[in-house]
């Protein structure tokens, strides 16, 4: 889970994310504003037969609640009828192996 965000977040404004999935068995590292908020070993490859391709999709878990939740990341504003997430300049790039 991604912590320390609060004070990085730009609300109202845009917010750079960058994301560097490894391996097979994914390591994932995260940056919110060029600043590493979580790098991680996943356990497991949880997709169907450990595939390694497929579709990339954007989203932000934490920002699916109503209301903040206790302990974490407050984004409650976001997904609330007439909220939008925006996305630009995404850019994706292979790792060599």
């Amino acid at each position: 889970r991604a912590t320390g965000v609060q004070p990085l977040w730009r609300p109202d404004d845009w917010n750079a994310f960058r994301i560097r999935v490894d391996g097979d068995v994914p390591r994932v590292a995260l940056w919110i504003n060029d600043v590493q908020i979580y790098d991680t070993q996943l356990g497991r490859n949880d997709l169907i037969a450990s595939r390694t391709d497929g579709r990339i999709a954007l989203q932000s878990h934490w920002s699916s609640t109503y209301e903040p939740v206790a302990g974490s990341f407050d984004m409650s504003a976001s997904w609330k009828p007439g909220a939008a997430h925006r996305y630009r300049n995404v850019a994706i790039r292979e790792l060599k192996r």
